[in-house]
């Protein structure tokens, strides 16, 4: 599913304009990677966290012409999804794409 289809479904299942529901979409997703871009972790109940991993620099090898090579500090996303959703998912109550 991508977000065109997400906004439809969500609209239809609210009633809401196609218009006023990507405004809230758009804004909950700015307003989530704002608080990523700060550190900040971002609990979604039910759903799961997201948060930001520091990886440290470190020394990578490079199997093209055997040299070490350094891997310079960079920052992961981190998603753990809840175990109400792990459980529904298992379950099958929420459907699988194909």
């Amino acid at each position: 599913m991508n977000k065109k289809d997400f906004i439809d479904l969500v609209s239809e299942k609210t009633n809401l304009t196609k218009k006023d529901v990507k405004l809230v979409i758009d804004t909950f997703l700015d307003d989530v990677c704002d608080c990523l871009a700060k550190g900040d972790k971002v609990v979604l109940s039910n759903f799961g966290v997201l948060d930001v991993n520091k990886v440290a620099t470190r020394d990578i090898f490079s199997p093209y012409d055997g040299k070490t090579l350094k891997a310079v500090e960079s920052f992961r996303i981190h998603f753990r999804s809840s175990d109400y959703l792990k459980e529904k998912v298992k379950n099958g109550t929420v459907p699988l794409s194909q």
